[in-house]
């Protein structure tokens, strides 16, 4: 009887740590860019043209990054975020100005909903 005690105060208190999928909180970019639609060239790339491509043009981008194109631009989508927002140990980018929120949101989208050369 002890042992049946003792199992069934166990599976509730491992029962109580498990959190369903449907519970979960979705992020901010997945609730908000299921409804959106960005694409490369009439949302991202002006953005990279406007802030980025001064300094970051092939065939020698600044830091080895190329934002006038896809092909870079998709291959180093998270290093550039990473800079954008000044995580993962990378200098703020574009220096000495952070981009808005609402102008990295649009990025974040884009990549979130695959990147796509749209």
């Amino acid at each position: 009887m002890r042992l049946l005690l003792c199992l069934t105060l166990l599976l509730l208190i491992l029962g109580s740590c498990v959190q369903h999928q449907s519970e979960r909180p979705q992020t901010n970019t997945q609730s908000v860019c299921d409804s959106t639609n960005y694409s490369y060239s009439a949302d991202v790339a002006p953005i990279f043209a406007l802030h980025c491509n001064s300094c970051h043009t092939a065939p020698n981008g600044a830091d080895g990054f190329n934002t006038d194109n896809y092909a870079d631009v998709s291959a180093d989508i998270k290093a550039l975020l990473e800079a954008m927002k000044e995580k993962g140990g990378r200098a703020l980018m574009p220096p000495n100005s952070k981009l808005p929120d609402s102008v990295i949101h649009i990025i974040e989208c884009w990549n979130y909903k695959g990147a796509q050369n749209n």
